[in-house]
C-alpha cells in the first residue's frame, strides 16, 4: 500500500525532541511513503540521535539560516541526497523545555 507521499521529497527543520511537531511530521512523512532529509542547527548531533527513533534511517544536515554559506549549498547537499525536494516543512511551535527561576 502506497501512502499519500509517495515519491515526494520532504526537507523538515526542526527535530529536536521525540515530542516534537517536527518529529512526528517526519514520522508520518516516512509511514506516508515520502523521503525525507532533516535540517539541525545548531546541534546536529542531537538531531541525529532523534532521527534514529525514525522508521528508516535519514541524513541530518547542518542548516543555519542565518549563514549565507548554509543557505548557499542547500540546495546542492539535498540534491545529491534526493535529486531535489518537492516539500520544506518548518513546523513551529515547541521547544525544549527549561525550568524556571522560580521552581529552582
Amino acid at each position: 500500500m502506497s501512502g499519500i507521499l509517495e515519491g515526494k521529497r520532504v526537507l523538515i527543520s526542526g527535530v529536536l525532541l521525540e515530542s516534537s511537531i517536527a518529529f512526528h511530521a517526519a514520522k508520518q512523512a516516512q509511514e506516508q511513503g515520502a523521503e525525507i532529509i532533516l535540517t539541525a542547527f545548531p546541534r546536529p548531533t542531537l538531531t541525529e540521535r532523534i532521527a534514529k527513533k525514525l522508521p528508516k534511517p535519514t541524513k541530518v544536515i547542518e542548516l543555519d539560516v542565518t549563514n549565507d554559506e548554509h543557505l548557499a549549498r542547500l540546495a546542492d547537499v539535498v540534491g545529491e541526497e534526493l535529486g531535489a525536494w518537492t516539500v520544506s516543512c518548518t513546523p513551529s511551535g515547541s521547544r525544549p523545555r527549561t525550568r524556571s527561576a522560580a521552581t529552582s
